[in-house]
C-alpha cells in the first residue's frame, strides 16, 4: 500500500485550521451573520478551505489505497 505524502498531509491540516480561524475571526469581528458582506466573504472563503482540506485528504487516501506495489 502506498504512502500518504507527509507534506501534503500537513498542507491538508493547514487549509482546513486556515479555513476554522478565518470562519472564527468572521465571527468574532463582523458579529452575527445578518445581511453583513464582511462576514459572509470571510464565512465563504474559510469554508471553502475547510471543504477543499478535506475533499484533497479524501482524495490523498483513495489514491494511496488503489496504488497498489508491484514490486518482486
Amino acid at each position: 500500500m502506498a504512502k500518504i505524502r507527509p507534506f501534503g498531509l500537513i498542507m491538508e491540516i493547514i487549509a482546513v485550521l486556515a479555513g476554522v480561524a478565518m470562519v472564527l475571526v468572521a465571527f468574532l469581528v463582523f458579529g452575527p451573520p445578518a445581511v453583513n458582506v464582511p462576514f459572509m466573504l470571510l464565512a465563504i472563503g474559510g469554508s471553502v478551505f475547510i471543504l477543499g482540506g478535506f475533499i484533497v485528504f479524501i482524495i490523498d487516501i483513495w489514491k494511496a489505497g488503489k496504488k497498489e506495489d508491484t514490486t518482486v
